[in-house]
């Protein structure tokens, strides 16, 4: 990518969050994730295809992630919370053999995660801000 030239847009595959969409890579969204500032919600998803495309092929199945601009309070895609909880109750749905769903959100103003492990029925809460 280089300075002056348009953004490359990127097809996410439905199998990633469950669904098709397109983004741009921007400039400045690399030079954040470089200089370890603030990641952005597209930061996040290019980070979670990586990890998805870097998967063992039999856990491809077992581990889910949830799109996270379209749950998150903070740039979220869809506003409304009622539409956010319908977002994350069909994900769950369509995760029948999964062992772990990974769900990126941002409450306002800094990334957490929940993982939700159905083997173990545990959710757990990663907070690196401890709130």
């Amino acid at each position: 990518m280089l300075e002056g030239q348009p953004a490359p847009k990127v097809d996410f595959p439905i199998n990633v969050f469950g669904m098709k969409f397109q983004t741009f890579l921007l400039t400045t969204e690399m030079k954040d994730v470089i200089s370890a500032k603030e990641l952005n919600m597209n930061c996040i998803c290019f980070y979670i295809w990586w990890l998805h495309e870097h998967l063992d092929d039999t856990l491809h199945e077992k581990i889910i992630f949830v799109h996270p601009g379209l749950v998150s309070k903070a740039g979220t895609i869809a506003p409304q919370i009622e539409k956010r909880a319908r977002i994350i109750a069909d994900r769950l749905i369509d995760s029948k053999l999964a062992y772990l769903i990974f769900h990126p959100y941002n409450p306002r103003f800094h990334w957490v995660l929940a993982v939700i492990d159905f083997k173990l029925q545990t959710i757990y809460y990663l907070d690196s801000l401890l709130q």
